[in-house]
């Protein structure tokens, strides 16, 4: 990138690799792409909260907003940079893509793993959420104890989490604050999409402290905001609701 940080410690005088790094960017077209961003975040604080040392990238990610050049910056991310969501906000050149779920296109996935009753399919990819992954780990388990057939294996409590999803869900969860875990748990509890103002007479926290904790939820794409009319509900991803259950809840 331009700076580097090494044993998670800055190192000393990166403004003017900064700086070289901009005019690189203002000379040419380049296409710069960073990967799971989320790295540079601490674990066990709110979202967006850089690890010591790694300051440097919001200083980065700020600038590259606000200077003229002529190439382009990707973050894959699955927690957003604090900063990025309120630029967003100020039309700058700056978007925001949340890769939800696959849709029928997800249908390619049970294909490659050559699953059968394809008319079930749609539950199927609709209880997984469409996510890829999510069904890459699933689709060998309905292959080996249930012959590919798809259509028996929804006859069980649905969703079941294999050995292998409830390690990435929990890397997760290893992520977040005391608080984002104190509302996870609670939000796991409900059947149902959940007003903000029922989840604060459920849980005993401060205002202050309930809308922070509910931010950085968003800000980790664990939690999203419903709008079936006024007020405005929230509701926990299905998998991650059923881990957290089983998790606190055997």
């Amino acid at each position: 990138m331009g700076f580097t940080v090494e044993n998670g410690q800055q190192q000393p005088d990166t403004e003017p690799q900064i700086n070289q790094l901009f005019n690189q960017l203002r000379q040419h077209r380049i296409l710069i792409i960073l990967d799971d961003v989320q790295a540079v975040f601490s674990s066990g604080k709110l979202a967006g909260q850089y690890k010591p040392g790694y300051e440097d990238y919001q200083l980065f990610f700020h600038q590259i907003t606000e200077v003229n050049h002529n190439s382009c910056l990707i973050l894959i991310s699955s927690e957003k940079p604090r900063e990025i969501a309120e630029l967003e906000k100020l039309n700058l050149p700056l978007r925001s893509l949340v890769l939800g779920s696959l849709g029928v296109a997800a249908k390619d996935v049970l294909t490659s793993h050559q699953l059968l009753d394809e008319e079930a399919w749609e539950p199927l990819i609709d209880t997984y959420q469409g996510n890829p992954l999510w069904l890459n780990i699933t689709a060998p388990i309905i292959r080996e104890l249930f012959g590919g057939r798809v259509a028996e294996f929804l006859q069980y409590d649905m969703p079941i989490l294999d050995e292998s999803l409830c390690w990435r869900l929990e890397q997760k969860l290893q992520r977040l604050s005391e608080l984002e875990m104190s509302l996870i748990v609670q939000l796991a509890k409900e059947t149902e999409a959940t007003a903000l103002s029922e989840i604060s007479r459920q849980i005993k926290l401060s205002h202050s402290d309930l809308i922070k904790g509910m931010k950085s939820l968003v800000m980790r794409f664990l939690l999203a905001p419903q709008e079936p009319g006024k007020p405005t509900f929230f509701a926990l991803n299905p998998v991650v609701a059923q881990y957290v259950r089983n998790r606190h809840f055997p």
